[in-house]
């Protein structure tokens, strides 16, 4: 989303004005989407990173996304599709 990338040049020292003016979106856009929580969607996929992330370095970074999608961990969780795992690595 655009607005991550006004968040990212804004972290390295531009100023927010003008990004804004550059890419051609407000600032009280940029300053909504800062604020607002993160959605469901967005919750669970930080859920999966994190789960996924714990399984590489359990299995000493041998395991892929085959082999995590069957791993006990994931079993405790909603079942894992392969494109959802393939979208958590690219």
């Amino acid at each position: 989303m655009i607005y991550r990338q006004v968040h990212e040049l804004a972290a390295d020292g531009f100023a927010v004005a003008v990004i804004c003016r550059c890419l051609g979106v407000s600032r009280s856009g940029y300053y909504d989407w800062r604020s607002r929580e993160p959605s469901a969607h967005q919750a669970a996929d930080r859920e999966l990173l994190a789960t996924t992330t714990e399984i590489h370095t359990m299995s000493r970074y041998s395991y892929g996304g085959a082999a995590a999608r069957s791993c006990s961990l994931i079993r405790e969780r909603p079942p894992l599709t392969k494109s959802i795992v393939k979208q958590e690595n690219s």
